[in-house]
């Protein structure tokens, strides 16, 4: 990975968001959140490791919630586990995962994150996956788990919004309960994406399964019956034909497309240009 600082950071700021703090196991061959990842997207990170380029400005909210880890766990209960990294041996893969505290059967994990997650509950499935992850490898070695939680901290939040939406988060923390699955489902899932990432080590760059739609945070095209002299749209269709409808004799309506995105794909992915998908996507936008 080559670092760049092309916002001109000090040297301090630089050398404190450049900082690798990782602490994860060399014999591990897939933690949990590597397990969670598009197979895609771990084989180009891993096999072109060397030629990613990355600004540190983007490890920004990364180090805010890498200091909200660490000033929690220095504070943790006296009978809790924290930062407890647990290893299971599955179809002849090393799975290792570390759970931000353990506690009577309880396990917390914390997430620094934005109001608006909790709103839209955009994280909400992929926290329950990483989770139940988390409750089988340590019931894997013996510890018993009762309840799965999250302890959201919302670096966004806004007191003025809290009040004036109910659906909005009224405060700045909050714990989230989520739902803990049998051992047969997790076990199940678990055996899923590790076949997956398995299958996948054995491909080429341009045969690796292509991330789906929610992987890539597709937003689909719209189609938006517009009317002259007007700067808003009348309606807005998902569907071509719908829309033409609404045009097709409706004298001077006209229809304007407005262009999905592969929103990870374009503002998140380190590994994009790598990607033969999402290059050939560039070009069929661009004809």
């Amino acid at each position: 990975m080559q670092l760049t600082n092309n916002h001109n950071l000090p040297e301090s700021v630089y050398k404190l968001l450049a900082k690798d703090r990782y602490n994860g196991s060399s014999s591990t061959d897939y933690s949990v959140t590597t397990l969670l990842q598009p197979p895609r997207i771990t084989q180009l990170k891993r096999r072109h490791s060397e030629e990613l380029v990355e600004d540190v400005m983007d490890n920004v909210w990364s180090l805010f919630g890498q200091v909200a880890h660490s000033l929690l766990e220095e504070h943790g209960a006296d009978n809790a586990l924290n930062e407890e990294r647990v290893h299971l041996t599955q179809l002849d893969r090393v799975v290792s995962g570390q759970v931000d505290s353990y506690s009577d059967g309880i396990i917390t994990d914390y997430k620094v994150t934005s109001a608006w997650t909790l709103v839209y509950g955009s994280r909400i499935k992929e926290w329950e996956e990483q989770l139940n992850l988390y409750s089988y490898l340590f019931q894997s070695k013996g510890y018993s788990v009762r309840q799965l939680r999250i302890c959201a901290i919302l670096r966004d939040w806004d007191k003025n919004k809290a009040k004036q939406n109910k659906d909005y988060p009224q405060t700045p923390i909050v714990i989230i309960p989520l739902t803990l699955w049998d051992k047969e489902k997790t076990e199940e899932y678990l055996i899923d994406r590790l076949t997956q990432h398995k299958e996948a080590e054995e491909l080429s760059d341009e045969d690796l399964p292509l991330c789906s739609k929610e992987d890539m945070w597709e937003q689909s095209a719209k189609y938006a019956v517009m009317k002259e002299g007007r700067k808003t749209a009348i309606k807005l269709f998902d569907n071509k034909e719908e829309a033409m409808l609404m045009v097709d004799g409706h004298t001077p309506n006209y229809l304007q497309v407005r262009c999905g995105k592969r929103t990870r794909c374009a503002d998140y992915c380190s590994v994009n240009k790598f990607c033969n998908s999402y290059q050939d996507y560039l070009k069929e936008q661009e004809s």
